[in-house]
C-alpha cells in the first residue's frame, strides 16, 4: 500500500463516524448567494428544504437574484438537488463544551430560471458545501441546528440570437459557466439517539456553587 493510501486509511479509521441517519424532519432555511452571470454580478436569497436518507438527500430549492450593480432584477430560480454526504467527522465546539459535526457533501443541481424578458433557461451544475450541524437549543431538545458554505458550478445556456431568428431555428447553442457562492442555515428536528452525540460532555457541565 502507497504512502498516500495508508493516509486516507488511517484517517477513516481514525474518524468518529456521525452517520447522518438521525433527522427526523426535512432541513429548512435559507440563506444569501453570489454570482456571476452572463458578466453581471448578481446578489440573491435562497431557501431550500432538504430530506436525507443516510448518506443521500433530495432536496427542493428557490431564490430571488438581482444585479449587484444596478440592483434590477435579474432572475427567479426553482431546482433540486441530489446531495451525498461524502465525509463526516466529530469535533469539538469552539464556543461551548460539546461537540459537532463536520461534514463535506457533493451535490448535482438542475435549475430553471426566469428572466424579466420572459426567457427561461435551463441550467445543471455540481457543487461541494462544507456544514457544521448541531444540537440548536436546550440540552434536552431535538432541535438540530446547521451552517452551511457552498460553492457551485452551473452551465448557463445561451441560444445564439441569429440561429434563433431562422426558420427553421437552428439548436445550436453555446454553454458558459457561472460560479456562485453561498451562505447559509438550515434547522431540523433529529432522533434522540443521533441527538445524543451534541450533548454538552459531563465533565465540563457548568456547575453552580449556592451561595
Amino acid at each position: 500500500m502507497d504512502r498516500p493510501s495508508a493516509a486516507i486509511v488511517a484517517l477513516l479509521l481514525a474518524s468518529t463516524p456521525a452517520f447522518a441517519e438521525g433527522e427526523k424532519s426535512p432541513m429548512i432555511g435559507g440563506g444569501v448567494i453570489a454570482a456571476n452571470a452572463d458578466d453581471t454580478a448578481i446578489l440573491g436569497v435562497q431557501l431550500e428544504a432538504a430530506a436525507w436518507w443516510g448518506r443521500f438527500g433530495l432536496a427542493a430549492e428557490g431564490s430571488r437574484r438581482w444585479d449587484a450593480d444596478g440592483g434590477a432584477p435579474f432572475s427567479t430560480t426553482l431546482g433540486m438537488s441530489a446531495r451525498v454526504l461524502l465525509f463526516d467527522h466529530m469535533v469539538g465546539s469552539l464556543f461551548e463544551p460539546r461537540d459537532c459535526e463536520l461534514g463535506i457533501e457533493l451535490q448535482a443541481i438542475a435549475e430553471r430560471s426566469w428572466r424579466p424578458d420572459d426567457k427561461a433557461l435551463n441550467d445543471v451544475g455540481a457543487g461541494l458545501a462544507l456544514r457544521l450541524r448541531g444540537s440548536g437549543d436546550a440540552e434536552m431538545s431535538t432541535l438540530l441546528a446547521e451552517s452551511r458554505i457552498f460553492v457551485r458550478v452551473m452551465t448557463i445556456r445561451n441560444v445564439d440570437e441569429i440561429s434563433a431568428r431562422m426558420e427553421p431555428p437552428i439548436a445550436s447553442h453555446k454553454r458558459d459557466a457561472s460560479v456562485m457562492f453561498g451562505l447559509s442555515a438550515v434547522w431540523g428536528s433529529g432522533k434522540p439517539h443521533y441527538m445524543d452525540r451534541f450533548r454538552m460532555h459531563p465533565l465540563d457541565t457548568p456547575i453552580t456553587l449556592s451561595p
